[in-house]
């Protein structure tokens, strides 16, 4: 986690079938990263107009005066495919012992949001090869890690998510090839993602909306 976010724009971006296919069924979002400084990182009312659904793409936040709906908009239920369906913290693991007590609060704050809307979060701890040796050296070792399985029940416990919601993946950044086991972590993440965001339909499904 940086100091000072670099994203300042909500986007919302398609994943394709291959270069030429069609889009899949879903979206991808990015927001503004996580401070706990004052007027710094995305506010805690422009998340819970994300999870509603209002917040388009290209908004720019702005930390000090959150998205503020019109009489209208903030009576209006919107249908359910237009809201947030999964969402996802992604932190790095390397600085996770640096992360401070304030930025801490406001995850937690954001894990309740979400689940006061019954909307399930997930967390991607990043680059996890440059965290432990063993795991840089053969990534097959991650979940023989003790370094890197005592980082996932920490994040666990200090957002009071369950572990298995807790998912270790190794970033693209100076290779020129596909490496499988990057991948199968990639890919098990985005399963997982797709699976909760169904878990989440399911339940409105069953009448609990």
């Amino acid at each position: 986690m940086n100091a000072v976010s670099q994203t300042t724009m909500y986007r919302a971006y398609e994943v394709k079938a291959g270069r030429d296919g069609p889009p899949h069924a879903f979206l991808l979002c990015d927001t503004m990263g996580v401070e706990h400084i004052e007027y710094g990182g995305v506010n805690i009312e422009d998340i819970d107009s994300i999870l509603k659904g209002h917040i388009h793409d290209k908004y720019t936040f702005n930390p000090i005066s959150p998205w503020k709906s019109a009489d209208s908009q903030a009576k209006c239920q919107l249908p359910l495919a237009d809201r947030i369906h999964c969402m996802v913290i992604v932190m790095d693991t390397n600085k996770l012992k640096i992360v401070p007590e304030g930025t801490w609060v406001k995850l937690r704050n954001i894990q309740r949001k979400a689940d006061s809307y019954e909307v399930p979060l997930l967390v991607l701890l990043t680059q996890v090869d440059k965290a432990c040796p063993h795991v840089e050296k053969d990534l097959k070792n991650m979940y023989r890690s003790c370094y890197i399985k005592d980082l996932i029940f920490n994040v666990s416990d200090r957002l009071g998510i369950p572990v298995s919601q807790v998912l270790p993946v190794k970033n693209y950044s100076h290779e020129i090839e596909l490496d499988d086991n990057c991948d199968i972590l990639l890919l098990t993440a985005m399963q997982q993602m797709i699976y909760f965001a169904d878990n989440y339909f399911d339940n409105f499904n069953n009448g609990t909306e």
